[in-house]
């Protein structure tokens, strides 16, 4: 009867002592297990890279309180710039109004001349010969030029500076034009002015005296004609622009012969 009760205790005292080690182990392994996964999702986490603290010229993301991950842009690369809609922009002269242009200068004047030119008369332009129609107005460029009328016929040269601005005309008057001087002497005594004469230039009368100067005659041939004591007598004469002509007239007045007495039958 001894054995049976020793058997019956020692079935009580092994079997909870089992029970709370298996209870016990699982425990452990429970808690093992929840630090192992812990840790798992801890080394799973993003690790700061060192060299984007270290370097100041990358800036950090800036947060613009909505996540997207597309436009956040990475370590390695830089950042592109942002670009900016100008057309959006509103313009700072939009309500002004446009500044009217004025049209530009024109790039060229007129030289129109004066007086009377030859007919063999050439033009030189800052010294150069151009074609020209005698006395015909010329255009030349805006700015300072030489002008120059001349004639081969003369040995003469008019030199003229001019400044023309655009769209001016400048008007130059050459000297191709002489003096002529009509002079009386009488023939007895020189010293002594002879009668008046009536003098005429190319059919135009120029007056009536023993002395006459017609200025600015044209340069050229023109045809004198002279009376005196109602005779008339033409010469032509030829005016240079270099050297006046003098025509002298030597006259004496002759007494008209006195009558005759009548001789008696």
């Amino acid at each position: 009867s001894e054995l049976p009760s020793s058997q019956t205790i020692e079935s009580d005292n092994s079997l909870p002592s089992i029970e709370t080690r298996a209870s016990t182990q699982s425990a452990t392994d429970a808690t093992t297990e929840a630090e192992a996964a812990s840790a798992s999702q801890e080394s799973a986490a993003p690790t700061p890279s060192a060299s984007a603290e270290n370097d100041p010229e990358v800036p950090p993301p800036e947060s613009s309180g909505k996540e997207n991950p597309a436009a956040a842009p990475s370590a390695d690369t830089p950042a592109t710039p942002k670009e900016e809609n100008l057309a959006a922009l509103p313009s700072e002269t939009a309500d002004a109004p446009p500044t009217p242009q004025s049209p530009p200068p024109p790039a060229s004047g007129t030289v129109e001349f004066a007086t009377a030119i030859p007919a063999d008369a050439y033009l030189e332009i800052d010294g150069n010969r151009v074609a020209w129609q005698p006395g015909a107005p010329i255009s030349l460029p805006a700015g300072a030029h030489i002008v120059v009328v001349g004639t081969d016929t003369y040995s003469y040269r008019s030199v003229h500076p001019v400044t023309i601005a655009g769209g001016e005309t400048v008007d130059v008057s050459p000297a191709f034009t002489g003096s002529l001087t009509i002079q009386s002497v009488n023939a007895a005594d020189p010293s002594q002015p002879g009668p008046d004469l009536q003098v005429a230039l190319d059919g135009q009368s120029i007056g009536t005296g023993k002395l006459l100067t017609p200025n600015d005659v044209a340069a050229g041939t023109h045809r004198l004609t002279v009376t005196i004591f109602g005779t008339t007598k033409t010469t032509d004469v030829t005016i240079s622009p270099v050297s006046p002509l003098r025509v002298r007239y030597l006259a004496q007045a002759v007494a008209p012969p006195a009558k005759r007495a009548p001789i008696p039958n």
